[in-house]
């Protein structure tokens, strides 16, 4: 396993093939790891965390403070501060085979030859432990592109391979989804994909490569979102949210480039696909939310599908109370995005997003048909119109302020007009007018 973990990278980038046969030495090692130390056992053995030298931080700082020289090199005092972080120690682990075959004796080597003891096999898979991480660490900072993009596909093709497998172990156990039947969360593919997508969008590679990974990894991510374990699903669109943010926070659109189009077009077609649930349609909203709150100047294209995500949102309610009132949380959320959107200063911005800002708008003003279809049908297969009629109160109170908001619309609309030079809106086109003529009889 040492072997694979130190040359899996060379030999992955030069044939793809092994890739697969590198990522399941890597799950294995997470299991074993996992099996090795649940529950508090054989932890005795560990290696101590080193925590720097704090103390020598400290008499550097005191002697500074008692000399009164104030001209020390602030970067060296942040280099010593960072050294007191607490890590773990570097394991090399064919020194702790050799270690373990010279204390075992030439003479015993029959007998007890390559067999570790409980301490040196805690260290061992430590060891082996941080060579995987160091093994997607290097990936996504190292690789070439092409090698980079054959990682991230052969790795999103074995996670969904492992999802598919997980999935018909829980049918075959009556459809439970408890935790016994998901190995931790290490040694799940997914989660080392989220690792790898989250360290190359906060890496200096060129924008070009991010969206190569992007166009690779997204698919794999979205068909992830559906999966029955809310766990994994959540996971995806966790991965989702963090590269959208970091990618839309760190990297400036430049004129007439849409990508914060390009990439947060996934929202809208997680939604539109109808492959989550609602507690993760939930999530998405939520996500939205952040993302508007955290990168609102910076978006520029990105609000036009984050409009066709929010117009896709379906509010479906249930008989559990706490369940709806969350979920009508999130929906008073979205109001704030178009606060933020309206309240922008950017013409350009608002010209290029406003009808579907408008659309979404009017799918609140329609009422509770336009957000489930098969809302009437729900209704009349109960019987009852119980519990049906706060829900439908709740969802006609969203055009109120909607309404509020399309006024806030024309207004804005009414003093662009006034300009010299109004900006080209863009989608107009979408915009469809019944122009058929209509003759009725007098």
């Amino acid at each position: 396993m040492d072997v694979v973990m130190t040359t899996g990278l060379e030999i992955g980038s030069r044939s793809a093939d092994c890739w697969k046969h590198v990522f399941r030495c890597c799950a294995h090692i997470s299991e074993l790891e996992h099996i090795y130390f649940s529950q508090g056992h054989n932890q005795s053995g560990l290696p101590k965390v080193l925590h720097g030298s704090s103390s020598e931080a400290c008499l550097d700082m005191d002697s500074v403070e008692a000399d009164g020289n104030c001209s020390t090199d602030l970067y060296t005092v942040g280099s010593v501060t960072a050294a007191a972080i607490p890590s773990a120690p570097k394991i090399n682990v064919p020194t702790l085979i050799q270690q373990s075959g010279l204390e075992s004796g030439w003479d015993n080597s029959l007998a007890a030859g390559g067999v570790l003891t409980f301490a040196q096999a805690s260290k061992v898979l430590c060891g082996l432990s941080q060579e995987v991480d160091s093994l997607f660490e290097d990936a996504a900072d190292k690789l070439c592109l092409e090698a980079l993009l054959s990682f991230t596909r052969e790795l999103g093709e074995t996670a969904l391979v492992q999802l598919q497998k997980l999935g018909a172990a829980r049918e075959g156990a009556g459809g439970a989804s408890g935790t016994g039947s998901r190995p931790p969360t290490n040694a799940l593919h997914l989660y080392r994909l989220q690792q790898v997508l989250v360290r190359v969008v906060n890496s200096p590679r060129p924008l070009l490569h991010l969206l190569k990974v992007w166009s690779v990894v997204s698919p794999y991510l979205v068909q992830a979102t559906g999966n029955s374990d809310h766990v994994i699903s959540k996971m995806a669109v966790t991965s989702i949210h963090e590269f959208i943010v970091s990618l839309v926070s760190q990297r400036e659109e430049r004129p007439h480039f849409h990508i914060n189009e390009y990439v947060c077009k996934m929202f809208e077609d997680m939604l539109c696909l109808e492959l989550c649930d609602g507690d993760v349609q939930d999530q998405i909203v939520c996500c939205i939310c952040e993302l508007v709150e955290a990168c609102s100047s910076q978006l520029q294209s990105g609000w036009r599908p984050l409009f066709g995500a929010l117009r896709s949102v379906k509010i479906e309610y249930t008989t559990n109370e706490t369940v709806n009132e969350a979920r009508q949380r999130h929906i008073a959320a979205v109001m704030d995005v178009f606060d933020v959107y309206l309240d922008m200063d950017n013409v350009a911005v608002f010209a290029s997003a406003t009808v579907d800002c408008v659309l979404c708008l009017l799918k609140y003003v329609h009422g509770p048909a336009t957000f489930d279809s098969d809302f009437s049908t729900d209704r009349s297969d109960s019987g009852s119109d119980d519990g049906y009629g706060d829900a439908e109160g709740e969802l006609e109170n969203l055009c109120i302020p909607a309404l509020k908001y399309l006024t806030r619309v024309c207004d804005i609309l009414a003093s662009m007009w006034q300009m010299p030079a109004c900006p080209i809106f863009k989608g107009a086109h979408r915009i469809q007018v019944d122009t058929a003529s209509r003759f009725v009889d007098g």
